[in-house]
């Protein structure tokens, strides 16, 4: 056979291969097109439900620090915010039925709050005829709730604010790590390492719990009704976790979307952004009766008694600035 034989030969055995492989490329780049357009919309969709957490019962506090213990979370409104972005990424406008479709792709949207949290998840419930039927509903607030080997309790927050039953006095008492440390012989109140490892670890595994229960229901939810995805836990770092309570948000799960012959999975989350800001500290210097301001996150051995939202105000108070480099232990 001439050369020209051998290379029409190949081209016959090879072109069925060439060919499957020009397809599964084109069928790639559709799919990675379409997940970064799910990418962005389900971004936008937590973003722009997180804004709504800016309400407060008071809006005179507006601009205080103290405001974030005050936010009104309006659940439905967010939710509402949630399910109207992505139906306008999603071509879903005016489609009710599309759009309660979607929550098959949802087996969780969550809500955390500065002292709890939210699920919005798949749920057992009674119809108006008193049968069983199941849909996707708001949980009530999750608390972040940790107890030491002594019984004493925790309610825990995003900031270092607490809630404290104390088992020795019977009593609860409230208020800052370090304004409380003076107040009780609680272990954990005085040592803010070991306090902060403490608030992290419980509210994250908290949160995980949770999911994980309302996962594993959706999953259920979804065979009963002929869907063979398995839906699962993604895979979030502890670091990433420890950035996302960080302040109040929505975080959501999406998964099972099909796109091509594969399966859309991802998370979201949205900040509200209203926890972490400095803020600062009026303390007294027990030994000599001084009146100092620090911003928060140094570490000087007086007694706080005032919070403020600027230096301004500390000052005008009374209270003199102390820098972190001029404080022992500090940082």
């Amino acid at each position: 056979m001439r050369i020209t034989d051998y290379s029409i030969l190949f081209v016959i055995i090879m072109f069925p291969f060439f060919w499957v492989y020009s397809l599964h490329g084109t069928d790639d780049l559709m799919v990675m097109r379409l997940e970064q357009k799910y990418n962005q919309s389900i971004q936008t969709a937590v973003q722009d439900a997180s804004q709504t957490m800016h309400q407060n019962e008071d809006p005179s506090l507006e601009a205080s620090y103290d405001s974030v213990k005050l936010l009104k979370v309006d659940k439905d409104l967010l939710l509402n915010r949630f399910i109207e972005t992505i139906s306008i990424n999603f071509g879903l406008e005016n489609d009710l039925p599309a759009q309660q479709a979607f929550l098959t792709y949802l087996p969780a949207l969550l809500v955390i709050d500065y002292d709890g949290f939210y699920l919005y998840r798949s749920t057992a419930y009674k119809d108006p005829s008193g049968n069983e039927a199941e849909k996707h509903l708001w949980t009530e607030k999750k608390l972040y709730v940790y107890e030491d080997d002594d019984g004493n309790l925790f309610r825990l927050t995003l900031d270092d604010y607490v809630h404290v039953y104390d088992q020795g006095t019977d009593q609860w008492i409230e208020g800052y790590r370090d304004e409380l440390q003076f107040l009780t012989s609680i272990p954990l109140l005085q040592d803010a390492e070991g306090f902060e490892n403490v608030r992290r670890e419980v509210i994250v595994s908290t949160i995980q719990e949770h999911l994980a229960s309302a996962i594993t229901y959706h999953n259920n939810h979804v065979f009963r009704n002929g869907n063979a995805y398995q839906f699962i836990f993604p895979a979030i770092s502890q670091e990433e976790w420890y950035n996302t309570i960080d302040d109040v948000g929505v975080m959501a799960f999406i998964q099972g979307i099909p796109v091509g012959d594969q399966y859309y999975n991802n998370y979201a989350f949205g900040s509200g952004r209203l926890v972490k800001k400095d803020v600062i500290i009026g303390a007294i210097d027990e030994l000599t009766g001084s009146k100092y301001y620090y911003k928060s996150g140094c570490e000087f051995p007086y007694r706080p008694v005032e919070r403020f939202n600027n230096a301004k105000e500390a000052a005008a108070s009374g209270y003199y600035e102390r820098t972190c480099y001029e404080g022992q232990g500090s940082f």
